[in-house]
């Protein structure tokens, strides 16, 4: 999304590319006025991504873009850290229209293709190119969890027909 160093230095004009991974629902701010938060990401680390809030033209031109647009966002302005805020990441505003532009759909994007505990299909966002493909990284680790575990069970059924069982350490005296 942005530098991986930050925001360059205040005053200065500066822009970030992303992928739009994620958002809020539609709220009203204590002013009254709309706004929805936007999470963009560069699809390289899901833990690196720029938190958005939409006001005013920007809200209302955009608050019903689809995931997995790439945007160029600029004249960002980050906003104090609130103390009660659920993550300590900082929070840009953008409230006119023309500082979003669309460039296009991002080819890379895409959604896990697992399933949830709860049976529904997992919502986290993946890049369909990198090694996991279309996982995202938290099945990807219980997949490996479940072959680590097949492979154990294998090894301990061979090595007890092989009548070892696996135990082995005895003393000869």
């Amino acid at each position: 999304a942005s530098g991986r160093d930050g925001p360059p230095a205040e005053g200065s004009e500066w822009f970030t590319i992303g992928v739009l991974v994620k958002k809020s629902d539609p709220k009203t701010a204590k002013s009254g006025k709309g706004f929805i938060v936007w999470e963009l990401s560069d699809l390289v680390d899901p833990s690196v991504t720029l938190n958005v809030m939409l006001f005013d033209g920007a809200y209302d031109s955009n608050y019903k873009e689809q995931y997995g647009m790439t945007y160029v966002l600029r004249r960002l302005t980050l906003l104090p850290p609130q103390p009660d805020a659920p993550s300590r990441r900082p929070m840009y505003k953008l409230t006119d229209k023309s500082n979003i532009v669309p460039i296009g759909v991002a080819a890379d994007y895409g959604v896990c293709g697992e399933m949830s505990q709860s049976g529904q299909q997992c919502r986290s966002w993946v890049n369909v190119s990198s090694p996991c493909g279309a996982v995202c990284a938290y099945h990807a680790s219980r997949k490996l969890q479940q072959i680590q575990a097949e492979e154990r069970k294998a090894e301990a059924k061979a090595a007890k027909q092989r009548g070892g069982g696996g135990g082995g350490g005895g003393r000869a005296g």
